[in-house]
Parts: C-alpha cells; sequence; structure tokens
C-alpha cells in the first residue's frame, strides 16, 4: 500500500506550533508569570492584515499580535521562526540575508502596532534556538556578550523609540533567558522614557 503524502502546510504549522509552545512554557517557567501562545499566531493582526486591524479595540489586538502572549508590561512582540535552513549564519555574517530581513520586517511591523520592541525566537532544526534581539535593547542592558551581530539590509527606516533598529544581536536562546529580566527592565524603561 501506498504511504500517503502529507501536506506540507501541515507539517510547517505544527512545527512552528511546537516551538512557539516550547518558547511561551519556558518563559512562563523562567518568570513565573503567564506567557501563551497567541491562537492562529499572527494569523488576524500580523504581517498583511494591518490595514484591516486599525479600528481594533488595544486590548484585542495586543492579545493577537506576535506568536506569544505575555503578562502585563511585558515589552515585546515576539515572532517565532522554526525552519529547517534559516538563520544561514554564513549569510548574517556576510551582511545581508534576504529572509532575515523578512522577518525582521515582519517582527517590526507587529511590534510597532502595539508599542512594544521586536524580538525574534528562532529555532534552526539540528542548529540550535537562537533569537534575533534589537542591538539597543541589550546594549542598554548591559548585556554584550556571546552574540552575533547583524544589520538589517532592507529599505525599510527601523526606527522605534527613538532606536534605530537596524543592528539586531543574535544569542543562544537560553543566553537570552539568563538575561531576560535584565533586558525586560532595559525595554520597559525605554518605553516609559518616550511616553513621558
Amino acid at each position: 500500500m501506498p504511504k500517503k503524502k502529507r501536506k506540507k502546510g501541515v507539517h510547517s504549522k505544527h512545527k512552528g506550533s511546537s516551538w512557539e509552545l516550547k518558547v511561551a512554557n519556558q518563559l512562563s517557567e523562567k518568570t513565573g508569570k503567564e506567557f501563551r501562545r497567541v491562537p492562529l499566531s499572527g494569523a488576524y493582526m500580523g504581517g498583511m492584515n494591518q490595514a484591516k486591524n486599525a479600528q481594533v479595540h488595544s486590548g484585542l489586538k495586543e492579545g493577537l499580535t506576535g506568536d506569544i502572549i505575555g503578562p502585563d508590561n511585558w515589552p515585546f512582540s515576539m515572532e517565532c521562526k522554526n525552519t529547517a535552513s534559516y538563520p544561514r549564519f554564513h549569510m548574517m555574517v556576510l551582511g545581508r540575508d534576504a529572509q532575515i530581513d523578512k522577518w525582521i520586517e515582519e517582527a517590526f511591523f507587529d511590534a510597532e502596532n502595539v508599542n512594544k520592541f521586536p524580538i525574534l525566537p528562532l529555532k534552526r532544526t539540528h542548529r540550535g534556538e537562537f533569537v534575533l534581539i534589537p542591538a539597543a535593547i541589550s546594549q542598554r542592558a548591559g548585556i554584550e556578550d556571546n552574540f552575533l551581530v547583524y544589520e538589517y539590509g532592507g529599505e525599510m527606516p527601523l526606527h522605534f523609540h527613538g532606536a534605530d533598529l537596524r543592528i539586531w544581536y543574535m544569542f543562544k536562546w537560553d543566553h537570552f533567558l539568563n538575561n531576560m529580566d535584565e533586558l525586560e527592565e532595559a525595554a520597559n524603561a525605554w518605553l516609559k522614557e518616550e511616553t513621558n
């Protein structure tokens, strides 16, 4: 009997959902606060749907933007990616990776929509778990070790609350978790300064 071919989209969706769930669970475990995976993660509010949601209540918008719902005052909008071939480290080191640039733009649009800083938890099959975070936040938190620098190479000006978001740091996911309190505090302080 011939094997049934599995639909690629179904497998990709499951793979992405499992990474989002792991991210939410690890954040919850680390902080003692509740993090959850967004139902339909980003499908309703994110990316290309932004024009449709101008009239949506801010609380609903925040709960449906990005891939992870965080506690009150969580300063990050998280766009999770789980792939077999990205990030391509050699392309990041050499300068530009169009796929990473596209993900940064997507995360930036979502984060700007809810007045948060974008971060991208990334999982590459058999290579590890990482996070891309704006360098400005990491620098402000004093966390400047164990990272790869990536410069966004797209056309879009990425400015948010006075921060230039063209430079990003990639950390191992565990390093992010271990320094999360400092990063969260730095991002929240920045957001408060800009609103005062």
